[in-house]
């Protein structure tokens, strides 16, 4: 069932776009890592009977209208029916604007339903975002793959840094305007400040850690 995906991702792999194809070219990568452990973990145990899992994924794809502005957070979600188990490794692969953003979940916890639910924190692409996510057996080995889901904006959002100087001779009414433009600006340059220092943490954190 492995190697059927791998043998699909390769007979795909020269049909993708630059980012769709980064995404592919890394999970091959890690399909193949991910299969030779399972099979390791499998020959170390082969006493034990093992029961297949059938996990069923569940995520609503994000839509371009809905992307925040560029480098804000993006949080996506993922439910995981078929199991009670949120703390299993579960991790997202993806690509954002043709570069590679591979991490896992930031948290978890059971639904209504008792299933569990992870979610990701991300940053909002400039253009585009592949992703897909991968979840993990007990033994290290791939469960279950998402299908890779994808979202490009209709339009570039404008990205300099907002104006500080007022419009002269402009009457009262452009001058609020102009004003009440240059606040939402700062706000959308502010919040992708916040965004980075966040990442730049959870990464020191993530570093510090190993």
């Amino acid at each position: 069932m492995m190697l059927g995906r791998v043998r699909r991702l390769l007979e795909r792999f020269g049909k993708l776009s630059p980012t769709h194809g980064v995404l592919a070219l890394v999970l091959l990568i890690s399909i193949g890592n991910d299969l030779a452990h399972g099979q390791a973990a499998s020959a170390s145990s082969a006493t034990t009977t093992a029961t297949a899992e059938t996990l069923q994924l569940s995520h609503k794809a994000i839509t371009p209208e809905k992307l925040p502005f560029p480098g804000q957070k993006l949080s996506l979600t993922l439910t995981v029916a078929g199991t009670r188990d949120h703390n299993r490794r579960v991790r997202m692969i993806g690509a954002i604007d043709g570069h590679f953003t591979e991490q896992p979940a930031t948290r978890s916890s059971p639904n209504e339903n008792d299933q569990p639910v992870y979610e990701f924190d991300t940053v909002a692409p400039i253009a585009e975002i592949a992703y897909q996510f991968v979840v993990y057996a007990i033994d290290g080995s791939i469960a279950s793959i998402s299908p890779r889901y994808y979202a490009r904006r209709n339009c570039l959002p404008r990205l300099e840094l907002a104006p500080i100087e007022s419009v002269k001779n402009a009457q009262p009414k452009e001058r609020l305007i102009n004003l009440v433009s240059q606040v939402n600006s700062l706000g959308d340059e502010l919040a992708s400040y916040d965004a980075a220092l966040a990442g730049i943490e959870a990464l020191r954190t993530r570093l510090g850690s190993k």
